[in-house]
C-alpha cells in the first residue's frame, strides 16, 4: 500500500478521507521504520476481517488517523508522529488475543518508548517522547485521542472505515474532514453528519456484538491459547508477530492446522446460538466504543435524549453464545 511514488513524492493521499498530505523528512523516515511496517500486516478488524475478506490493515487506519490529526494540527509535529505510532503495540489480529491475558498494546507501546530502539530511535531526533506518550494515551487531550468519551480521530477513522468496509457508510468522509473544526483540544462536527455518525457508531457496536465477531475472536483465542499449552508458541512472541506469520504456527501444529485451514477456506460458520446448552462458546462483552460528538454550531436539539437511547442497548455487557456451523463447500 505505501508504494515507492508515496515516498518519492513525499505526499500520502488518503483513499478514504480523500486528503493529500505531505509527510514531513521524519514522518517518512518513521514510516520506514520496523514497528510501523508491521502493522501492514495486522488485520484491522480482526480474524473476522479476515473471514469476511476486509483487508483493511492497521497501517491503513494509522494513516487515516494521523491524516485527520495532520489537517487540524499540521504544525504540532509531535502530534503528527503521535498519530503514526498510537498503534504500534497491537498484537496479530489487533485487540483478538488481549483476553489471553499477558496481551496489551497499551502496555507494548510504553514498552517500545521507554526501553525499545523506537524510543531511543525517536530520542536522538529530537522528539518528545514523553509528550507522545500522553497524547497516545488521551492524559493529554488532542484530535488524536482523549478521556473525556468525546469522539476523536482514532475512533473515528475506524468508525468510518469499518462502516465503509460493511457497505454501511452513510457519510462522505471527505466532507466530514472537511467541516472538522478544533473546539478546545477536541474535534467539533457539522451537525448536518450527527446522524449519519451516530450510524456508524451502532453499526461498529453491532458488529462487534455479533456472532462472526465474537464467534471469530474465540476461536482464535482457542487455537492460540491451545498452541501456548503445547509448548508450540510462546506468549511472549505475540506482540512480535505478524498476522501471516502466526497463520503459519497455526498451520505448523497438527492440533490447529486442520480447524485452521478450514476458517480460512470458508468452511465455518459462526451463527447466533439460541441458548448456553447449544452454544461453542458464550462470551461476556460489551460494545468497546461509545463516544458522544461535539458539534461546531448548536448541538441538534434533542440530540442527548436521542444518543442515551441509542446507546442504551449497548452499555451493559452482554453474553453473546455462538455456535460453529460447518458449511459444505
Amino acid at each position: 500500500m505505501l508504494t515507492q511514488a508515496t515516498f518519492s513524492s513525499g505526499v500520502w493521499r488518503d483513499p478514504t478521507w480523500r486528503r493529500a498530505t505531505p509527510l514531513s523528512a521524519l514522518e517518512g523516515a518513521l514510516l520506514e521504520r520496523p514497528e510501523l511496517r508491521r502493522l501492514a500486516g495486522l488485520h484491522h478488524h480482526g480474524p473476522a476481517g479476515r473471514l469476511l475478506g476486509w483487508t483493511t490493515t492497521r497501517l491503513e487506519h494509522t494513516l487515516g488517523v494521523w491524516t485527520i490529526t495532520a489537517a487540524l494540527r499540521p504544525d504540532d509535529a509531535t502530534s503528527r508522529v503521535a498519530a503514526l505510532l498510537h498503534d504500534v503495540g497491537h498484537a496479530p489480529y489487533s485487540h483478538a488475543l488481549e483476553p489471553l491475558g499477558g496481551i496489551d498494546h497499551h502496555a507494548a507501546f510504553s514498552a517500545a518508548l521507554d526501553t525499545g530502539a523506537l524510543g531511543s530511535w525517536l530520542r536522538g531526533r529530537g522528539v518528545d517522547v514523553e509528550r507522545v506518550a500522553a497524547l497516545v494515551d488521551g492524559s493529554e487531550p488532542s484530535p488524536l485521542r482523549n478521556r473525556e468519551g468525546w469522539l476523536h480521530a482514532d475512533h473515528l477513522d475506524s468508525f468510518v472505515r469499518g462502516a465503509a468496509w460493511r457497505g454501511r457508510v452513510r457519510v462522505d468522509p471527505g466532507q466530514v474532514l472537511h467541516g472538522l473544526r478544533l473546539d478546545g483540544p477536541h474535534l467539533a462536527f457539522d451537525a448536518r453528519h450527527a446522524d449519519d455518525l451516530l450510524a456508524a457508531v451502532l453499526d461498529e457496536a453491532r458488529f462487534q456484538l455479533g456472532p462472526v465477531d465474537v464467534g471469530a475472536d474465540a476461536w482464535l483465542i482457542e487455537a492460540v491459547g491451545r498452541s501456548v499449552a503445547l509448548g508450540a508458541l510462546g506468549l511472549d512472541e505475540l506482540p512480535s508477530l505478524r498476522d501471516a506469520e502466526l497463520d503459519e504456527r497455526l498451520r505448523a501444529h497438527p492440533d490447529t492446522r486442520d480447524a485452521f485451514d478450514d476458517l480460512l477456506a470458508g468452511r465455518l460458520r459462526f451463527v447466533a446460538a439460541p441458548d448456553a446448552a447449544s452454544a461453542r462458546w458464550c462470551v461476556a462483552k460489551r460494545a468497546g466504543y461509545l463516544p458522544r460528538p461535539r458539534f461546531t454550531d448548536a448541538t441538534p436539539a434533542g440530540w442527548e435524549r436521542r444518543l442515551a437511547e441509542a446507546y442504551g442497548p449497548f452499555v451493559q455487557e452482554r453474553v453473546v453464545c455462538v455456535a460453529l456451523a460447518v458449511a459444505v463447500c
